[in-house]
């Protein structure tokens, strides 16, 4: 029965990513364990992305990063952590290098952290598989699903 629920759940979150090939597997780590202020980083780092692949492509609303995160509390820092999937048509104006780049800096300076932006609280990955990636992903679904909250940006 629980598997059944995952898998339905994978193929859905799956199913609205189709149709977009290119993609990234994003972690970031915070420093707050303020759930809502986390989230609402989040939030303004994704606009602040989207803004910096498509320009006045976003603005219009023509084109956009599709983005699927779960919020999980974290081993590391004793913190909150979030796994992003970020998926496009490989017609963003940026590539994979200045994505982190950008990505790194923004973050470290929203969350006020110290230290090297090439610190651990950034992690981008090229998707890979995307539903394995998705799987990973539903894992805090299945150990505790109260805490369990699937974000779309």
């Amino acid at each position: 029965m629980l598997e059944d629920k995952k898998r339905s759940f994978i193929e859905s979150v799956c199913r609205s990513l189709r149709g977009l090939d290119f993609g990234y597997f994003l972690t970031l780590d915070a420093i707050t364990k303020d759930e809502i202020l986390f989230e609402s980083q989040i939030a303004r780092l994704m606009h602040w992305l989207n803004v910096y692949c498509y320009g006045k492509n976003y603005k219009k609303n023509s084109k956009r990063l599709r983005i699927v995160g779960v919020t999980e509390n974290g081993y590391r820092n004793n913190g909150l952590h979030m796994h992003l999937v970020l998926m496009h048509k490989n017609d963003t104006k940026r590539n994979v290098h200045e994505i982190d780049s950008f990505i790194r800096r923004k973050w470290y300076r929203l969350i006020g952290a110290r230290g090297s932006i090439y610190g651990n609280l950034v992690d981008l990955q090229l998707i890979g598989n995307v539903n394995s990636r998705v799987g990973y992903m539903s894992k805090t679904f299945y150990q505790k699903a109260e805490d369990f909250n699937l974000l779309c940006f």
